[in-house]
């Protein structure tokens, strides 16, 4: 909730208490949303040995509106996810082919280019 703090000064021959609730009563006509208000100062207009006026400074507390609703007074709102355009499949890659024959160690690889071979049978 957000709040604005005004100043009003109401003015009674009567007392504090009605120039105060002078000073609401004029704001309310073209303030919404009063909340809550508090006398800062009080005043007195002397005349000779007699009080004149009272004046009663009171700050009133109101409720800040935003493109004509209360400020904080709605839950925030919830945005729409973005839509976004599908993935396109990526070309399936090849798999490297496997050999089922038993790969052939440096030493085996040295004797094939002698031109000899290790094999069994011709031992």
């Amino acid at each position: 909730m957000v709040q604005k703090v005004i100043d009003i000064v109401g003015i009674s021959s009567e007392s504090f208490a009605a120039a105060a609730q002078d000073a609401v009563k004029i704001a309310s006509e073209s303030v919404r949303e009063m909340r809550w208000a508090r006398v800062s100062e009080l005043e007195m207009e002397l005349k000779g040995d007699r009080v004149a006026t009272y004046r009663a400074t009171v700050r009133i507390y109101f409720e800040v509106e935003q493109e004509g609703k209360l400020a904080g007074s709605q839950p925030p709102e919830v945005k729409a996810p973005v839509a976004r355009a599908p993935r396109r499949k990526r070309p399936a890659q090849k798999k490297a082919r496997v050999s089922s024959r038993p790969r052939k160690t440096a030493s085996e690889s040295e004797d094939d280019e002698d031109g000899t071979e290790d094999d069994e049978a011709s031992r």
